[in-house]
């Protein structure tokens, strides 16, 4: 991602909850701060300052409008009972002065995350998977998602960064689709995604109102989209559709690709 005058609408995704940086520890920081967002509801293994970031159990306040819970660069493979650790890299995005890592287990009525606020300079974050191990969710599925901060001339944006994670031979590798995961607590009964590509010197629409195979998502049930890589640096405009049964819950998404 070579050129700053590329990313244009890099607004964050509307309605959603936004990182709050101050709360969350720095990956090298070995100070505990603060992690009291997500503090409360959990007796084991509670969500906590843990060296360089916060993790653990929480009480998610159950929403009916629909969220992103991970955007990644392939698959995640599970945890898994041997591995140390889960490697996450991300794209190189000029001006990037802030990055915070976000992972959940992706399961109905699993509360579970992790948050690490990350250095600008670093280019890796190895994820202990010690805890989640002790919490018995190796064998759930997780998802992953970068929250940046982007120094555009005398203004900053905030934006998704996809993340790639590689544990063993479970690799999430450059060149796969984006899998984009959606979230709900209500129950979706279709779901409609308008992608549009900008890059270069003008937008390129990719598809229109496009409907996702599967019909009806239980409350809580990962919702997951396949985006395909575009080849050049900009910028994805996703827009979401999800019926529900008192209506229409939209949600608009942009993220940096290379």
């Amino acid at each position: 991602m070579r050129n700053l005058s590329r990313y244009r609408l890099l607004a964050f995704l509307a309605g959603a909850h936004v990182l709050l940086w101050s709360g969350v520890p720095r990956a090298g920081d070995e100070s505990a701060q603060s992690c009291d967002r997500f503090q409360g509801g959990a007796t084991l293994h509670p969500y906590r300052a843990i060296v360089d970031r916060c993790e653990g159990n929480y009480r998610q306040p159950v929403s009916g409008s629909i969220d992103v819970l991970s955007l990644t660069e392939g698959t995640i493979g599970l945890p898994g009972r041997k591995l140390d650790k889960l490697s996450i890299t991300w794209p190189g995005v000029p001006g990037l002065t802030d990055l915070a890592i976000e992972a959940r287990v992706l399961e109905p009525r699993i509360y579970y995350r992790m948050d690490a606020r990350i250095r600008p300079e670093a280019s890796l974050f190895d994820w202990s998977l010690a805890e989640i191990r002790a919490s018995g969710y190796e064998d759930h599925p997780i998802g992953l998602r970068g929250v940046g901060v982007v120094q555009q001339a005398s203004s900053t944006k905030k934006m998704l960064i996809p993340l790639r994670a590689s544990a063993g031979a479970r690799t999430g590798t450059a060149g796969e689709p984006y899998r984009l995961v959606l979230f709900s607590g209500d129950e979706i009964l279709e779901i409609y995604s308008t992608l549009t590509d900008y890059v270069g010197t003008g937008p390129k629409q990719i598809w229109r109102d496009r409907k996702e195979p599967k019909q009806v998502w239980a409350p809580e049930h990962p919702i997951a989209l396949e985006i395909p890589r575009s080849g050049a640096a900009g910028v994805y405009r996703v827009v979401i559709k999800a019926i529900t049964r008192s209506g229409v819950s939209p949600l608009t998404v942009e993220f940096a690709h290379d």
